[in-house]
């Protein structure tokens, strides 16, 4: 099997394992809540209502377009893919087809699939001269699975 171009990126760090999941989630939690009691008192801006288009037709998604999609989208590969993305990317001609057809049933319906709604969160140093002890220098960064990145 070819797929030397396709790497998961490993996106923790040894710094990171010095904090627990429950430390950066209780941190990340405790500054959006500062953040938004700074703002409290802040008046709500008056945006004026207006009127904007809605996507009422569209050109469904063809096998050949979701085939090019595959074939150009970065090889990375997030814990909640089923599959190796270099596998889905050799798979292309089988899976394109079926792909086209979700794709397009999830525009005409609405519908996004549920588990394409799912997002690993992880902290990354904001730069890589900060020091990795304080919390206050990682931001969380969310990793989307292949196809609800493709769709």
């Amino acid at each position: 099997m070819k797929h030397s171009s396709c790497s998961f990126r490993e996106t923790r760090s040894e710094d990171i394992d010095a904090h627990t999941a429950d430390e950066f989630a209780a941190f990340f939690r405790d500054t959006v809540a500062s953040v938004r009691a700074a703002c409290a008192s802040t008046p709500l801006n008056d945006v004026p209502y207006r009127t904007t288009p809605t996507l009422e037709l569209f050109a469904p998604v063809t096998v050949k377009e979701v085939d090019r999609l595959i074939v150009s989208a970065s090889c990375k590969t997030c814990q909640l893919d089923p599959v190796p993305t270099w596998l889905v990317k050799e798979m292309r001609p089988l899976i394109s087809p079926f792909l086209s057809l979700l794709f397009n049933k999830s525009l005409t319906s609405g519908l996004f699939p549920t588990d394409f709604k799912n997002a690993v969160v992880c902290p990354l140093l904001k730069n890589e001269w900060l020091g990795a002890s304080q919390l206050k220098n990682y931001r969380p960064v969310s990793n989307l699975s292949f196809l609800s990145k493709l769709l």
